[in-house]
């Protein structure tokens, strides 16, 4: 902080930040504000409900810490129990607290990481080498399946895992299933989707990439509408669609007037 950071930043989705508690990351985020810094934060997406309780955890970081919070990916998807109401109506309570809570969303309608965040987290302790000991684990996979079910639609599209589409594969004999479905290489070879994903994810060295539906649109200009709203940017070296797809709906169809109040709350809080 001494040296010119804004604040702390979390991705809860991710080893190793997905095992800090939210204990270990409110002193976290108090430390920052002690200092007149914020609390960034990817959420904890699997979390309770896997809709609203993801950002109430954020929040309430922000509220034991004593910190501002900003979250990001803050959108709704098509596939979410809820309503975007529901998501905004966090944001205003907290608010209205006197918390200082804001949050930023792109202008896509397209989401994308890595293809491991797809497999619990616990899978992926210790790192690499134990991670692909238990991908080739059978009752691990087992495990992973009925995780997976229990999971459902919320995160992969109104197909389940079927319609991840996959990318960044780099063994000649799978080049030709770059862009498809996990379904769609389901069907080619035969094999379960969980197998299938496994064996992937082994084979490739764990580097795959995925991309699943996220914001709709009109939930995108409802978010955006709201005052404390951020645009947000993917930088274009991570090489993602979405690095290079908002830049062109923010000056096109996705609603430019409230792209253009969304970033107008981004300088607001960037001169702070």
């Amino acid at each position: 902080m001494e040296a010119g950071a804004y604040g702390v930043s979390s991705g809860l989705d991710y080893p190793p930040g997905s095992f800090a508690s939210t204990d270990e990351l409110a002193v976290l985020a108090n430390e920052a504000a002690r200092l007149g810094g914020i609390y960034h934060t990817h959420v904890r997406y699997p979390l309770g409900d896997r809709f609203l309780d993801p950002f109430r955890e954020a929040i309430e970081i922000g509220r034991r810490g004593e910190a501002p919070v900003h979250i990001t990916h803050f959108y709704h998807r098509a596939t979410f129990p809820g309503s975007p109401d529901q998501m905004l109506a966090l944001v205003d309570d907290a608010r209205a607290e006197g918390l200082d809570v804001t949050f930023d969303a792109y202008p896509y309608e397209w989401a994308s990481t890595r293809l491991l965040i797809t497999i619990p987290t616990w899978v992926q302790e210790g790192g690499p080498g134990p991670t692909k000991e238990r991908l080739a684990d059978g009752a691990v996979r087992a495990r992973i399946r009925r995780e997976l079910e229990a999971r459902g639609v919320l995160y992969a599209g109104a197909g389940g895992i079927a319609d991840i589409r996959l990318g960044y594969f780099e063994r000649p004999e799978h080049v030709r299933w770059e862009g498809r479905t996990l379904g769609e290489i389901g069907r080619e070879t035969g094999e379960d989707l969980v197998e299938l994903l496994c064996d992937l994810l082994l084979a490739e060295g764990l580097r795959l990439n995925q991309v699943t539906p996220g914001p709709h649109t009109d939930g995108i200009r409802r978010f955006y509408r709201h005052p404390v709203a951020m645009v947000e940017r993917i930088p274009r070296s991570s090489g993602r669609s979405r690095a290079r797809g908002p830049t062109a709906r923010s000056r096109g169809s996705s609603a430019s007037s409230s792209v253009t109040r969304a970033s107008s709350a981004s300088r607001r809080r960037l001169r702070r």
